[in-house]
């Protein structure tokens, strides 16, 4: 490997390691003098196991990313990757298959070196702390259809673009954006109604009365939507969420089983009020479209670096057709992913302030919204004292005290225009 390589896999280890950092910084941040500031709004019974919690899940992370980082450098820095490179070269078969083993061979290496700390993570972390519920054959089933999934995702992908490649030329980018962008969009559709299913019991709710209830606020918002399922989230966990899936005529609201128990029917409204906000904001829409622009980005600069012999040859790799693929893919599109990130972060948090507010119109209950907020916080023993940096970088909801704050006074400020307007 050239010293350019080096340089670009220092890079890559470098942006990785800022994360491992920030990460570090989120450690030290969850104490219980950080809880003691924020006691008006949030209160623990037991702060010492939502401190062990966080900071078990925190530093597991961190050894996590060290090791990964490690993994990483090691092979590329022996040859290792170069040397299966070569040997699947000496294969007589097509270029998308031989990309195939490639990419196949990267992750799996990365995915056991994952492993362990998904199960610590799971048996371990989770299990300590009443969160984990799942056994050993569910979690060997889970691995094995996300392994198979991913692998026919990962295979389509790549025998559409390399043969958008050899067939179309230069303007394969064009092409290989549109089948992306129609893929996602065919696995949204298609997700809620094949693939989740296939992890979880979905079944319509029969609260009666929840449901007029839900039917009212969806009459209010002219909302429609296919029906409100509930998940059989408890044999996995004891989290609890909730969530919207799929468009059109196939939108459906789905409840954890763990929500429905921990939460009374007022504050499982306002958690739909906030999710019908994304609705009425088009956030969907909206993010569709900025990451479709990405993908059509990500392909164009990809045409770019496809056409420069260097992409392969400072990191040991021959010219071929999968090498670039496969280097572009693993290196250089994430790299720019880390810039997108930046502008897509703050994006996001803005989306979720403006979902917030069309609840508070909706329900004129911004009460019953924070203890909804607070109580999802503590039934999950999640991090209400986030570190800022962190948050900058990783957080797509805004943390839970600003949260709370905006909530309040976009109230008052709502509240105080009524009664100008009357």
């Amino acid at each position: 490997m050239q010293q350019t390589g080096y340089l670009f896999i220092f890079l890559v280890i470098t942006v990785n390691l800022f994360g491992v950092f920030l990460e570090f910084l989120n450690l030290r941040n969850i104490n219980i003098n950080n809880l003691e500031k924020i006691k008006k709004i949030f209160t623990v019974e037991n702060p010492t196991s939502l401190i062990k919690y966080q900071k078990s899940k925190i530093a597991i992370q961190i050894v996590k990313g060290v090791v990964e980082i490690l993994v990483f450098f090691y092979l590329f820095a022996t040859n290792i990757i170069q040397s299966i490179s070569k040997e699947i070269y000496k294969l007589q078969t097509f270029e998308f298959i031989k990309a195939f083993l490639l990419f196949v061979s990267f992750y799996v290496a990365l995915k056991v070196v994952e492993l362990p700390f998904i199960i610590i993570d799971t048996f371990y972390i989770e299990k300590f702390f009443g969160f984990s519920k799942i056994t050993k054959k569910l979690f060997l089933k889970d691995m094995c259809l996300q392994t198979i999934l991913g692998a026919i995702l990962l295979f389509v992908v790549l025998f559409i673009i390399i043969n958008f490649i050899c067939i179309s030329g230069p303007i394969w980018w064009i092409l290989s954006s549109c089948f992306l962008i129609l893929l996602s969009f065919f696995i949204l559709y298609i997700y809620p109604i094949f693939i989740a299913p296939m992890f979880n019991k979905f079944t319509p709710l029969t609260d009666t009365e929840l449901e007029l209830k839900i039917k009212d606020i969806l009459e209010k918002t002219g909302f429609s939507l296919e029906n409100v399922y509930v998940m059989d989230a408890s044999k996995r966990s004891t989290h609890s969420n909730a969530y919207f899936t799929g468009f059109g005529k196939k939108k459906r609201l789905v409840l954890f089983d763990t929500f429905l128990k921990n939460h009374n029917h007022s504050e499982i409204i306002s958690v739909l009020s906030h999710e019908l906000g994304h609705f009425k904001h088009n956030h969907i829409i909206k993010m569709f479209l900025l990451n479709a622009l990405v993908i059509f980005l990500a392909m164009f600069v990809s045409e770019k670096l496809l056409q420069m012999n260097f992409v392969t040859n400072i990191f040991g790799f021959n010219n071929s057709l999968y090498n670039k693929i496969f280097i572009i893919f693993t290196i250089f599109l994430p790299l720019g992913n880390i810039i997108f990130n930046l502008i897509f972060m703050p994006i996001l948090r803005l989306n979720e302030y403006q979902a917030d507010e069309f609840a508070i119109k909706l329900t004129m209950d911004p009460e019953t919204f924070k203890n909804t907020l607070v109580k999802l916080y503590k039934d999950n023993l999640s991090n209400p004292v986030p570190h800022p940096l962190y948050v900058f970088f990783n957080y797509s909801h805004p943390p839970l005290v600003e949260r709370i704050r905006h909530i309040f006074s976009f109230y008052d400020k709502y509240k105080a225009n009524l009664k100008k307007s009357t």
